[in-house]
C-alpha cells in the first residue's frame, strides 16, 4: 500500500508470493514502478497494480490532487506545476475482496493514512493474519493510535516499534518508523 516506484515489490519479487499487489494513486509513479519491473524483468504475472486510495470507508468522494510523483504525494502540497489525478477511495477489505486477494503481508507507507487503512482492513487482518510492515512516522494519529487499535483487535499477535533508518537526514529523526506485526504462530519453537 504506497507502492510508489516498485521499490519494495522489487525487493519483494524473487520470495515465493504467488502475486504482489500494489496499491498506488500516482500516476507518475506508476509509470515509474512498470518500468522498474521490466528493467528488472520481472513479469507482468507476478504483479498488479491498483490505482486506488485507501480509507477506512467505500462511500467516500474521489479527492482531486496534484500528482506529484513524489514518495510524500500530500493533499497540502501547493507549489509546483502538476497534473491533477483523481483518487478513488476504498478500503483495505474492499480492495482485498474486488481483487480476491489473500495477503500473508502487507507493507504500507501511505503518507499519513495508515491509520484509516487499518480500521478499514480489520476484517482482512483478522481473517488472512498478514504480517505487517505499516509506517508510523507521518501523524501523531498514526504514530500513538495504530498498534493500541491493532493490539485490541487482533489476538496473538506480537507487534514491534523499529525506525528501520538510522540516519538523520534533513534533521528527521522520526522518518522511517514502523510498525512491524506477526502472527504468534509464526513464532518458531
Amino acid at each position: 500500500c504506497g507502492a510508489y516506484i516498485g521499490d519494495s515489490a522489487l525487493s519483494l519479487s524473487n520470495l515465493n508470493f504467488k502475486k504482489i499487489y500494489s496499491i498506488e494513486i500516482s500516476k507518475k509513479s506508476i509509470s515509474k514502478y512498470i518500468f522498474n519491473m521490466k528493467k528488472n524483468q520481472i513479469g507482468d504475472e507476478k504483479y498488479e497494480i491498483i490505482e486506488m486510495g485507501i480509507t477506512s470507508r467505500d462511500d467516500r468522494e474521489p479527492l482531486i490532487l496534484p500528482d506529484t510523483g513524489s514518495a510524500g504525494l500530500s493533499l497540502v502540497r501547493k507549489y509546483g506545476k502538476y497534473d491533477y489525478i483523481q483518487v478513488i477511495q476504498k478500503s483495505l477489505d474492499y480492495i482485498v475482496d474486488e481483487y480476491k486477494i489473500k495477503p500473508g503481508f502487507i507493507k504500507a507507507d501511505i503518507e499519513g493514512g495508515a491509520y484509516e487503512m487499518v480500521v478499514g482492513g480489520i476484517r482482512t487482518l483478522t481473517n488472512y493474519r498478514p504480517v505487517l510492515s505499516i509506517a508510523i512516522y507521518h501523524n501523531p494519529k498514526e504514530f500513538f493510535e495504530i498498534k493500541p487499535y491493532l493490539e485490541s483487535r487482533l489476538k496473538n499477535y506480537t507487534f514491534l516499534i523499529r525506525k528501520l533508518d538510522s540516519s538523520l537526514h534533513r534533521n528527521h529523526c522520526h522518518s522511517e518508523v514502523v510498525l512491524l506485526g506477526y502472527p504468534n504462530e509464526l513464532k518458531s519453537n
